[in-house]
């Protein structure tokens, strides 16, 4: 009940923040729930397993292949740059869960 909240809305992909370093998903159903210089967190609904896979596959494009570790449901990675992504799948819900620390030296 607590995730369901939390995706029965809609979003747009931040343009500040470290959002940037991060493709935008392609469904817009969710909430960003945290988007900081340092971190960013966001819900996304109506995510099919196809699009998770495809997603975690965006992110890899985009540098987030580093100390990888990729199963199922859940995707760890850093960048060169030390920021690390996490991703959570949720299939029964139809969501995933992004998670992203930057390194901050």
């Amino acid at each position: 009940v607590l995730f369901a909240s939390m995706v029965d809305g809609n979003f747009s992909w931040p343009d500040t923040g470290c959002a940037g370093l991060l493709p935008a998903p392609m469904s817009d159903t969710g909430t960003v729930y945290r988007n900081t210089d340092t971190d960013l967190t966001v819900y996304v609904g109506d995510t099919s397993l196809k699009d998770y896979i495809e997603y975690v596959s965006e992110c890899k494009e985009c540098g987030f292949d580093i100390n990888c570790i990729n199963s199922y449901d859940s995707f760890f990675a850093d960048d060169e740059d030390g920021n690390m992504l996490s991703i959570e799948y949720i299939e029964r819900l139809q969501m995933m869960i992004i998670y992203l620390y930057t390194y901050d030296d």
